[in-house]
């Protein structure tokens, strides 16, 4: 656990990436919701498996609850975990957008000492429900995503959501951006640059680091550096 380089005393959950930790202030912030967005292949899994890891390192007697909608690589996840005990990282699999709103709002308040919860993703489903029935689809998705911020308060621990985006006239958002950026405390773009394995991560909100802000990383076999 750290806590912020901003001024503020919010404990905070690192991700020992380099670049990420420094835009950050040192991680991850504990009691809030912090969404990930970007498109495929910009590391917004292997940055939650990290911190996922690193939640299990510094609190070994809780659980790491993670939500899986995109069918997870455990080869991928024993590349970041290493020799770390998977035994207090618990997936959970929904099947569709009404197994995800279940689990979201009432599975996960079974579990006692959560140290962290990922939703990988937050909006894959309900962007194929939505299609079918569009009223019911926006009514469960404001539903399971508003349990969100009062969980994470709750129980002071983090909370991560990775989003599916959408390209429109240049510009790059995640699917059903209003909902999740009003939800949102934190809310974090990944980018791709022309080097391989090199990302950019931008800080499109926060309540006190710049705007706007940009660091460096790499995405490895290892994981993000």
């Amino acid at each position: 656990m750290a806590y912020g380089g901003d001024g503020n005393m919010i404990p905070r959950l690192p991700t020992t990436c380099e670049g990420v930790d420094k835009l950050l202030a040192g991680g991850i912030e504990q009691g809030t919701v912090s969404l990930v967005y970007g498109e495929a292949g910009t590391g917004k899994t292997s940055m939650a498996l990290q911190l996922s890891r690193e939640a299990i390192k510094s609190y070994p007697d809780h659980v790491v609850l993670f939500v899986d909608t995109e069918g997870l690589s455990l080869e991928r996840m024993a590349q970041i975990f290493g020799d770390c005990d998977t035994s207090k990282f618990l997936m959970i699999r929904p099947s569709s957008l009404s197994d995800l709103h279940q689990t979201l709002t009432s599975k996960l308040e079974q579990h006692d000492k959560i140290s962290l919860i990922i939703v990988d993703t937050i909006n894959a489903y309900v962007r194929l429900s939505y299609m079918k029935n569009k009223g019911i689809s926006s009514r469960q998705f404001l539903e399971m995503t508003s349990i969100l911020q009062p969980l994470a308060e709750k129980g002071d621990y983090p909370v991560l959501i990775t989003a599916q985006v959408y390209e429109k006239d240049g510009e790059i958002g995640p699917y059903f951006g209003k909902s999740l950026m009003h939800l949102s405390k934190t809310i974090i773009h990944l980018e791709k640059r022309k080097t391989p394995g090199l990302r950019h991560i931008r800080l499109k909100k926060h309540r006190s680091l710049p705007e706007e802000s940009v660091e460096d990383f790499a995405l490895t076999g290892n994981g993000i550096e």
